[in-house]
């Protein structure tokens, strides 16, 4: 290290001097060059060539300091002094810091968006993170499980919690596992959970991101197809035993009608032939609400007569017509054409309708 020689009043007075012109040159606009005014910092600095030391390399030094280095990639007209690096070093943190920030905000967006359940585990298989689909299917905050193992998440018995020990202990991801989920409140979920390894790239393990969607939803929509199917299945084999036991009660009960208006027919038996017409009544009863469980067969689309259907409704009517004493009058249109539908519809249609009149004026005539 050199020490510098002491300064002499005549020196101080030399330098206050060269002071004052150089701060009157730079106001004139006669600024000395950067290569005149900087001397870079040589151990032979202040050295005559004959070795012996130069009393002007003092007054030099102090007046025209040797400058920092600026930064790597600049290269500024004037060079920075040590305060103006360390302020150009603060902006660069603070830009630095708002950028980090802002990944932040948006991989936080991107997580919230997402409408599967997110759950991120560092290597030991605890939260780090969950986003708000995940809060939603299990029922805790991103707070409440923070920092906590995954089985705390999942209390036993919990498959997921064997996905994740698989995934870390096996190195690699496992997709479409189908398992039950235990929400904090009890209730019980299908889910369909995925476990990818987090690997930096070194291919050391830095987690495990468990991915899962709710089913609930698609099995309730399964299900709902499976019955559909089942009364799908039912209804045809109802719509044919209606059909095949209807005709026969039809022919039953008008057959028990015929029989009591004989005059021959023995009064005692009467009694009977009411009871085979209300027993073939409730079959009729029984097939329609087999038919309105089962769900409607398709309709067998064909040309039908209207008058036709019309007056064999009121001929397996008349009984229930008669008792009621309601008088009809048959009144059709020769010229009404045929209409396209389901005859066996179209007739339970007119029995309706004449049921519902006879009932409605019954004892009142009309």
């Amino acid at each position: 290290m050199i020490r510098r020689p002491p300064l002499t009043s005549e020196t101080q007075a030399e330098i206050i001097v060269g002071t004052r012109q150089e701060i009157k040159s730079g106001a004139s606009g006669t600024r000395r060059s950067q290569a005149e005014a900087i001397r870079p910092l040589d151990p032979n600095a202040g050295q005559r060539p004959s070795g012996r030391p130069d009393p002007e390399a003092g007054r030099r030094s102090l007046i025209h300091p040797a400058p920092l280095p600026s930064p790597p990639g600049r290269l500024p007209s004037e060079p920075l002094t040590l305060v103006q690096q360390i302020a150009a070093l603060e902006q660069e943190r603070a830009r630095i810091a708002a950028e980090l920030q802002g990944l932040r905000a948006y991989y936080d967006d991107l997580l919230s968006s997402l409408q599967d359940a997110v759950i991120i585990l560092d290597p030991e298989a605890r939260v780090i993170s969950v986003n708000l689909a995940a809060e939603e299917l299990t029922g805790c905050s991103r707070s409440q499980v923070a920092g906590r193992p995954v089985r705390d998440l999942f209390p036993a018995p919990a498959p997921l919690v064997s996905l994740v020990g698989k995934t870390l202990d096996l190195g690699r991801s496992h997709a479409d596992f189908d398992a039950v989920l235990v929400r904090a409140d009890g209730r019980r979920l299908a889910v369909s959970a995925s476990a990818s390894l987090v690997s930096d790239a070194e291919g050391r393990t830095r987690g495990v991101v468990l991915v899962l969607r709710d089913l609930s939803r698609v099995r309730e929509l399964e299900e709902q197809v499976r019955r559909s199917d089942r009364l799908a299945a039912l209804g045809v084999l109802a719509a044919g035993v209606a059909h095949e036991v209807r005709n026969p009660l039809v022919g039953v009960r008008a057959a028990a009608q015929l029989l009591e208006r004989e005059s021959a027919f023995p009064a005692g038996l009467r009694e009977f032939t009411g009871v085979i017409i209300r027993e073939v009544d409730r079959l009729n009863r029984l097939v329609d609400d087999l038919l309105t469980f089962a769900g409607r067969r398709p309709p067998a689309i064909a040309a039908c007569n209207l008058n036709q259907l019309a007056d064999e409704a009121l001929r397996l009517e008349e009984s229930r017509v008669q008792t009621a004493r309601v008088a009809v009058a048959r009144q059709y249109d020769p010229a009404l054409p045929l209409v396209a539908g389901d005859a066996d519809r179209l007739l339970q249609v007119f029995l309706n309708l004449v049921r519902n009149g006879a009932e409605a004026m019954q004892d009142r005539g009309g």
